[in-house]
C-alpha cells in the first residue's frame, strides 16, 4: 500500500458470462474512516465512536480512539474473554444497547451494531456520568425553584397572616377598654374586607351601646 496507515481491503470476483475475468479489490487506509467518526465536538467530552473487526480469535480496534490515540490494530479483545462484552456481540452480529465497562474500566452508555458487508462492529458510546450530568442540572434546578416558590410562600403566608392577625388584636385590644367603661373607645378601620367590615360593625355597635347608655340616663 501506498499509505503510511494500517489498510483495509475488500475484493470481489469479476465474472463475464460465467468466465471469471479478474479481480476487483477496494482499498481503505483506517485514517479515511477515523476521520469520518472522529467529531466528537458536538456530542460532549466522553463520546466516541468505537470500529472493530475480527481478525483470528481476537477483536480489532482499528482506528484510534478518543482516549487512545494508538489503539488502531494494536488494542484488542479476546473473543470469548468477559471484557468489553459489547464489542464482541457487535462482532458476533448483535444490535443492542446497555450499559457495560468500556476499555478504561468506566462504566458507559453504548449502542452497538454489526456491519456485515464489512465484517465490522461498530459501538457509540458515552461515560454514564455524562450521560446522566443533564439530569442532576435539571433535578438541582428544580430544587433551587422549589426553595424559592417555598420561601416566597413562607414570606406570603407571614404577610398575610400579619394582616389579619394585626386588625384583630387591635380589635381585641378595643374591646377589652370598652369593657371596663370606656365607650369612647374606637377600633381604626383601615381596610375594607372582612376584617374592616368586622371592625365598622363593632364601631356602629359601641355607638348604639352609648346612645343606649344616654337615653337610660336620660330617663
Amino acid at each position: 500500500t501506498l499509505f503510511p496507515y494500517p489498510t483495509l481491503f475488500r475484493s470481489s470476483p469479476l465474472f463475464k458470462g460465467g468466465e471469471f475475468i479478474g479481480m476487483l479489490i477496494i482499498e481503505m487506509d483506517n485514517k479515511g474512516v477515523s476521520d469520518i467518526v472522529k467529531d466528537y465536538a458536538r456530542f460532549g467530552q466522553t463520546f466516541e465512536t468505537i470500529i472493530i473487526s475480527k481478525i483470528g480469535n481476537d477483536a480489532y480496534f482499528i482506528i484510534p480512539t478518543r482516549f487512545d490515540p494508538n489503539a488502531a490494530f494494536k488494542r484488542k479483545v479476546p473473543i470469548g474473554s468477559p471484557k468489553e462484552i459489547y464489542v464482541q456481540k457487535a462482532l458476533r452480529g448483535e444490535s443492542g444497547s446497555g450499559i457495560f465497562l468500556d476499555y478504561r474500566n468506566k462504566p458507559v452508555l453504548c449502542v452497538f451494531r454489526n456491519i456485515p458487508r464489512f465484517r465490522w462492529g461498530i459501538v457509540v458510546k458515552m461515560d454514564m456520568y455524562e450521560v446522566f450530568k443533564s439530569a442532576r442540572d435539571l433535578r438541582n434546578t428544580i430544587i433551587q425553584v422549589g426553595l424559592l416558590l417555598l420561601s416566597f410562600v413562607i414570606f406570603l403566608a407571614i404577610g398575610i397572616s400579619r394582616t389579619i392577625s394585626k386588625p384583630i388584636e387591635n380589635l381585641t385590644r378595643v374591646s377589652r377598654i370598652i369593657s371596663k367603661g370606656d365607650l369612647d373607645a374606637r377600633v381604626d378601620v383601615a381596610a375594607k374586607d372582612e376584617i374592616g367590615e368586622l371592625a365598622s360593625s363593632f364601631n356602629d355597635m359601641t355607638d348604639r351601646l352609648v346612645k343606649a347608655k344616654a337615653n337610660v340616663e336620660e330617663k
